[in-house]
């Protein structure tokens, strides 16, 4: 198929329109058998270009398609949204999940047995040297392993405390930083 020409489908689809070397290409008008419609520009059987697709609704989607999808800013910036969205209930669950296995971690250990199975739960140089100056940073020898708990499962079992991810927006671009705060 090649030029202008119509071409009904055993789905129950319809396209009018431009056809190059048997694909649909150029301007044309596909009708749905569930009686949605497209009308605009085509490229290799796909919605490419200024359009105009109405679905089985009657919901108009006016705007640019990309390789058969609806581009769109606001489509966009839900998509953004809930990407950022997805982040921060992760780095919520793992701020809880960190109190809980500090908790475990506690539980499970004696006088002499403290530092080694608390040592994971507390900055080290390696861990923290390229985000957090040290020389300011909490150690775990600076409390008794008993405050350090005490501490620890009252932010846990205290109900107005929250975990949040914090997020920052600069330059139009959204740069995500991994650190979590409580209240």
């Amino acid at each position: 198929m090649h030029g202008q020409g119509t071409y009904k489908y055993t789905s129950g689809n319809v396209y009018s329109g431009e056809w190059a070397n048997g694909m649909m290409q150029g301007f044309g008008k596909m009708i749905y058998a569930d009686g949605s419609s497209y009308e605009g520009t085509w490229v290799n059987n796909l919605m490419d270009g200024d359009g105009v697709y109405v679905d089985a609704d009657k919901i108009t989607w006016t705007g640019i398609f990309v390789e058969g999808q609806f581009d769109s800013k606001i489509q966009k910036k839900l998509q953004a949204e809930k990407v950022i969205k997805d982040k921060i209930i992760a780095f919520q669950s793992k701020a809880q999940s960190f109190f809980v296995n500090f908790a475990e971690a506690f539980g499970k250990s004696d006088k002499k047995t403290f530092k080694d199975n608390l040592a994971p739960f507390f900055g080290s140089n390696d861990t923290c040297m390229d985000y957090v100056n040290l020389e300011n940073f909490p150690k775990f020898e600076d409390r008794p392993a008993d405050k350090w708990n005490d501490l620890l499962k009252g932010v846990l079992e205290d109900p107005g405390h929250s975990f949040k991810a914090l997020s920052v927006k600069q330059d139009a671009e959204i740069i995500d930083i991994e650190k979590i705060l409580i209240d």
